[in-house]
């Protein structure tokens, strides 16, 4: 289906957060009911509202990221968007349907008065605070495997294993000696993940566990029917050996996630490529051309 850039639609979600835990369990990504929705929908603006964005995401563990300028909010609206600890879920698209583009914990939050207007500004991160807190120590007496620890790695994220992960014969086999394992969860996870190959990151609130060789979903057809804009460029590999990137452009769209699939077919370039980076940029007042788009930076396939 071809995307067109008409009928912009944004919404903003605001919710806030219990602290602490729920039972055992804690709550880095609970969000408490009566949320404060912010929309803009392009059929039927609101006067002076006007959303901004900028969501990075990628494979890497460090917590992606999102820059969201909102300008005249009502006052109690700026007071909520302000309060702490929030989550914000973020979703724009065309014909007036509005996708999940990002979800995170605020960072920070603050209003200013810039001549007439007020602008609230919101720095997110996937999974900010369960980077940030999250603790496991414990000791494993045999016998034990990985998979048993990186399930309450898990836990202590608030989180469970995604299913790929727990299909994983590797995993389940059992160690030579117990392990114990002390301090942030981030840790852990990746020095137990590295000796079999695999990744990780928070990916809309979710764990993901992916080697290099992993993918996710189908394949997404990119082309100049489907919302590609301009043409494809190679990047110089780094090293020597090294792969050479492929990064393009396309009409904004939430479905281009790290992990997923292209398959790219233009003049200039064609193939299956996995995307390792996708950075969306969003302006309800902007051009529809440049300020409604995703970048994307893949590896071939």
């Amino acid at each position: 289906m071809a995307l067109k850039n008409f009928q912009r639609i944004c919404q903003v979600t605001i919710a806030r957060q219990p602290t602490g835990f729920v039972g055992n369990n804690p709550t880095f990504f609970d969000q408490l009911p009566n949320a404060t929705l912010i929309e803009y929908d392009e059929r039927n603006p609101v006067a002076g509202l006007r959303i901004q964005f900028e969501a990075k995401r990628d494979l890497g563990k460090t917590p992606n990221s999102c820059k969201i300028t909102i300008t005249n909010l009502a006052p109690a609206s700026r007071i909520e968007a302000e309060r702490k600890p929030s989550y914000v879920i973020l979703s724009a698209g065309h014909d007036g349907v509005a996708r999940l583009l990002f979800t995170g914990n605020v960072r920070v939050a603050w209003s200013e008065l810039k001549g007439t207007d007020w602008e609230t500004y919101l720095i997110l991160g996937d999974g900010a605070d369960a980077y940030a807190n999250a603790r496991l120590n414990k000791s494993y007496k045999e016998p034990i495997d990985v998979h048993r620890v990186l399930t309450d790695c898990a836990g202590s994220l608030g989180q469970q294993l995604p299913p790929e992960i727990e299909q994983s014969a590797d995993l389940r086999q059992a160690l030579k000696t117990g392990i114990s394992v002390q301090g942030p969860t981030r840790d852990t996870l990746t020095r137990l993940l590295a000796p079999y190959g695999y990744g990780w990151s928070f990916q809309s609130g979710k764990l993901q566990i992916l080697r290099s060789k992993d993918t996710l979903g189908q394949d997404t057809l990119i082309s100049q029917d489907t919302g590609l804009q301009g043409s494809p460029t190679r990047t110089t590999p780094s090293k020597k050996g090294g792969i050479s990137e492929v990064t393009f452009d396309v009409v904004l769209n939430p479905d281009l996630a790290p992990g997923t699939t292209v398959k790219l077919d233009s003049k200039a370039m064609s193939g299956r490529f996995k995307i390792t980076d996708a950075t969306s940029k969003g302006d309800t007042h902007g051009s529809a051309g440049t300020d409604w788009s995703t970048g994307i930076k893949a590896v071939p396939l």
